[in-house]
Formats: C-alpha cells, structure tokens, sequence
C-alpha cells in the first residue's frame, strides 16, 4: 500500500523528460541562430551592394551636372582610381572616394596618364560608362551606362 501511495503523489518531471526538453530547446535555438546568421550575412551582401549603386549614382549625377553647367571644354581623367572633373581651372573628385572607379566616354577609356577632353557645346549627348568597383571586394562591381545631355543655352 505505501508503494501505491508514492505512484500517486508524484510532481515533477523526470531526469529523461528533463533531457529531451533541452535536447528539443536546443535544435530550436540552433535553428534560430542559423537563420539568423544566414540572414545577417544577406543583409550584408545587400548593404554592399546599395552602396556601389549609390555611388555610381553620385559620380553619374555630379558629371550630369558638370556638362551641363560647363561652358567650356572639361578634363576627364583618373587619379588614385578616382574620377576628377577639371572644368575653368578648378578640378574635383567624384564620388565619395571610398571606391574604385573605371570610366570610358564613348570607346575611350579615361586613363591615369591623359586627360580626355569632352566639349559639352560640340558633343550636347555623351554616352558614358561608369564601373564602380568595391576595393575591399574586387568581385564586387557596379557598372551603369547612360548618356549626358545638355540642353540648348538660354541666351
């Protein structure tokens, strides 16, 4: 009779049902962290990517603005991988300058050693091509192609 009595007043869990709940827990939180690490690293991949967009965006717009606003002949040229606009005597660098950058107006490519000299009142439509290329991550790149326009001048 006292063996039946104990069988009844159990509370409690035993030493297996306590095991298979944490092995369970466990394959969850795994599962959980993996996932999570999966996505940290797309998101990374995705920030990266928006940064090079966003970069070339800059360096299109600033040479969209440039040759419409220059009214004489501008210098294109690369220095340290970098994009610099001369135009009356004053010359800039495009872009944030944290990336690398290869540029070709029409079939020429803009070199370290020559400027390229673009007369924005003879050529109104100049089609470029902009690489943008991440130093870090050489497999990275981003390339757009589009076509500066200028618009006749208001006299």
């Amino acid at each position: 009779m006292k063996a039946k009595r104990m069988n009844e007043n159990e509370n409690g869990m035993t030493l297996v049902e306590v095991l298979a709940t944490l092995v369970i827990g466990t394959m969850f939180m795994l599962l959980a962290m993996t996932i999570m690490g999966l996505n940290m690293k797309m998101n990374a991949t995705q920030a990266s990517t928006t940064r090079l967009q966003q970069e070339a965006n800059l360096v299109v717009s600033q040479l969209t603005e440039n040759h419409r606003r220059c009214n004489s002949p501008y210098n294109l040229q690369l220095s340290a991988n970098q994009v610099v606009l001369s135009c009356n005597g004053d010359s800039q660098t495009l872009g944030g300058g944290t990336y690398n950058h290869e540029l070709s107006v029409g079939e020429t490519a803009v070199n370290q050693t020559t400027p390229l000299q673009v007369d924005a009142k003879q050529q109104t439509d100049v089609h470029v091509t902009l690489t943008v290329i991440d130093p870090d991550h050489q497999n990275k790149e981003m390339t757009v192609s589009t076509t500066l326009s200028r618009l006749g001048t208001l006299k």
